[in-house]
């Protein structure tokens, strides 16, 4: 899983390959300053009685017109943590797709709410929000690699975890 760090004033400063995963952190002398963690991981459309499930393996590459479930895990670091967390609900844009530095897709497609957002506080450290979002592959986008970048968490500090995904 792809997963970014920060604490409350950050941006990206490094970069490593871990278990063949971009893991990306904010370095920090104080190690109490990192209070997020967000992960971004796909996964494959595992069919069934059900119908299409999150239950599939992890999978880095997918057919135009297949589904892939993309799961966005952000954690809370610190215990005894009292900030608001503002996120992006399912509705409004969660995964964006990038070709060459272009946006050419938005997981949901289409987005039925682009404004809206929500407040939580998370609890003691563990999960604050774990969420799958169904992504049907568009035929339109052409054959290659695509960078699927994770947008729910807007606030105290914007991470944006991303990694290269194959389209066939």
């Amino acid at each position: 899983m792809t997963r970014v760090s920060a604490g409350p004033v950050a941006a990206i400063a490094g970069l490593a390959l871990a278990g063949g995963a971009l893991v990306a952190a904010c370095h920090s002398a104080d190690p109490t300053a990192f209070r997020l963690s967000y992960g971004l991981q796909a996964y494959a459309c595992s069919t069934g009685p059900a119908g299409c499930t999150q239950a599939g393996d992890t999978v880095h590459e997918a057919d135009r017109g297949d589904t892939v479930w993309v799961y966005h895990e952000i954690r809370n670091l610190v215990l005894g943590s009292s900030y608001f967390v503002t996120l992006r609900p399912d509705c409004a844009e969660n995964v964006a797709v990038y070709r060459g530095g272009l946006q050419v897709d938005t997981v949901p497609a289409p987005v039925t709410c682009r404004d809206s957002t929500f407040e939580t506080i998370p609890s003691d450290t563990g999960v604050v929000e774990a969420r799958f979002v169904r992504w049907i592959v568009d035929s339109a986008i052409g054959a290659g690699t695509v960078r699927l970048r994770g947008r729910i968490l807007v606030a105290p500090v914007r991470l944006e975890p991303q990694f290269d995904f194959g389209i066939n």
